[in-house]
């Protein structure tokens, strides 16, 4: 624990329990999917600006408090009472799951069910063009020489460790876990406004590939540390249209460094392929838990912060925020009741809670009705 290590990981569960008492709360309103379902939340999404219709995306990210399948294959996702196409992106760690979902022009209100143990894995025909999508794996062994190499050591690995949209290829560590050893691979739908001959470019802690529309272009193969020029760089002739970029990257050790860069016709010099070059996806606003048949459900949200032991400052910790997120009650009537699976509790609805050791963590949260 000592020292300045950011490899503290703390991992929180949710599980929430219903609440007790007689108050009655307001409903929850709207008419559910299929009974089957015995969660929801309601988000809240619009296209991006100069997104083209088959082109839009949303992404979510929420606590589903112990309802979700292992696998997530009971999400669906709903607008004006259809289905529509969505991705399970991550689930974990902890009770947390991000998901991509096919926005809908002239749709705003989506709804995500999820506690369906029967359901079976959904199969749309849909397939992400927008935004940039990174995925991290474990590293399992393997080389990486030659872009063969590389492939066969990303598809040896079948541990993910975490899925999501990053704004640009800019990373010098693991953002889902331990930076030591990991692989990386970025899918991003790239906008090239004119015609014309385009500068690419890595510099990378280990292996670096990128390829356009599945095209090697250029790379820094095998084991190697990272250099702050551009000198690993090439060529290719684009017309003006949407193009697929794809970036893998091998570390097995070290800081995990991974830069791709671009120079446009008519530009000076090499610069980061910037979060704009990409076609957007669309961050859903994500409204509290519903449970079927229920009129309320205890729900919240944590976010996590970093905290120092005083006087030298010399650990560090993580420090949680948790926010009471429940609709339909009033807290006149109810007293909130958390555990933070470490033997501290608090019956405030915003507490804040430091762990002093690694691990992973149940928090159970609990709303018990008082007489008003």
């Amino acid at each position: 624990m000592s020292g300045m290590s950011r490899r503290l990981l703390v991992f929180v569960l949710a599980t929430v329990l219903v609440p007790v008492g007689s108050r009655p709360a307001c409903s929850q309103g709207g008419g559910w999917w299929k009974s089957y379902w015995k969660a929801r939340r309601v988000m809240k999404a619009t296209v991006p600006e100069g997104v083209e219709a088959d082109e839009p995306v949303g992404v979510a990210q929420f606590l589903t408090h112990g309802h979700l399948k292992q696998d997530g294959s009971d999400i669906r996702v709903i607008a004006k009472g259809k289905e529509v196409p969505s991705r399970v992106l991550q689930v974990g760690p902890g009770d947390q799951v991000r998901i991509a979902f096919q926005l809908r022009v002239n749709v705003e209100a989506y709804q995500v069910y999820y506690g369906n143990p029967d359901a079976k894995p959904a199969e749309y025909d849909w397939r992400i063009v927008s935004g940039l999508l990174m995925t991290v794996k474990k590293y399992r062994g393997g080389q990486f020489n030659n872009l063969r190499q590389a492939l066969d050591t990303w598809n040896r690995s079948k541990e993910v460790l975490g899925a999501d949209f990053v704004p640009k290829i800019y990373f010098g560590h693991n953002p889902f876990g331990p930076t030591g050893s990991f692989m990386s691979h970025y899918v991003g739908w790239l906008r090239a406004e004119k015609p014309g001959r385009y500068e690419f470019a890595t510099t990378s802690s280990n292996g670096s590939f990128l390829l356009i529309d599945g095209k090697e272009v250029v790379s820094w193969p095998g084991w190697h540390g990272p250099t702050w020029t551009a000198r690993h760089h090439a060529s290719v002739d684009l017309k003006a249209g949407r193009y697929k970029l794809e970036y893998y990257h091998i570390h097995p050790s070290g800081d995990g460094r991974a830069v791709a860069a671009w120079r446009p016709p008519g530009e000076p010099r090499p610069v980061v392929i910037p979060a704009q070059a990409f076609l957007p996806v669309a961050r859903a606003v994500v409204q509290p838990a519903q449970t079927y048949r229920q009129p309320a459900t205890p729900d919240f949200d944590f976010k996590r912060y970093e905290a120092f032991l005083e006087p030298d400052r010399s650990t560090f910790l993580y420090r949680y925020s948790f926010r009471d997120l429940t609709q339909g009650i009033d807290r006149r009537y109810y007293r909130p009741m958390w555990d933070f699976g470490d033997g501290i509790s608090a019956n405030v609805w915003m507490p804040n809670h430091v762990y002093l050791t690694d691990g992973t963590y149940t928090v159970t949260y609990q709303l018990k009705g008082v007489r008003g």
